[in-house]
This record gives C-alpha cells, structure tokens and sequence, in this order.
C-alpha cells in the first residue's frame, strides 16, 4: 500500500491504522529508510506501508 502524507501522519498512528500494533512503526521506517529517530515523515511524500508484515515478526522473533 502507498499512501500520500499529511502534516498530522506520525509512523506510530500509521501503524496502529494499519497493523493495529502502534509498536509496529518501526516496520514502516524501515520499507521507507526513515531513520534517526524520526517519527513524523513529512508532509505530501508518497510513503509505502508494507502488508505481508508476517515474515518480518517471525524473523524477529527467531533472532530473539
């Protein structure tokens, strides 16, 4: 999914929109190489929401 962004987007709310996991924004950081602690993208950037997320969980989950 890609979704263009607004001024009020933050990856935490992203997430809980579309993983219902707020904890899951990292996810989203990652697909779109925000880094740096940043939490808010900016505005009107075309920002890719991964789906199948269930593989990346497991592969965490075995390295942990």
């Amino acid at each position: 999914i890609y979704i263009i962004t607004r001024d009020s987007d933050r990856l935490d709310l992203l997430a809980g929109q579309y993983y219902e996991d707020v904890t899951l924004w990292w996810i989203i950081a990652k697909a779109n190489e925000i880094g740096n602690g940043k939490i808010s993208p900016n505005p009107e950037v075309k920002l890719r929401i991964p789906t199948e997320i269930d593989d990346i969980l497991e592969s965490i989950d075995k390295a942990n």
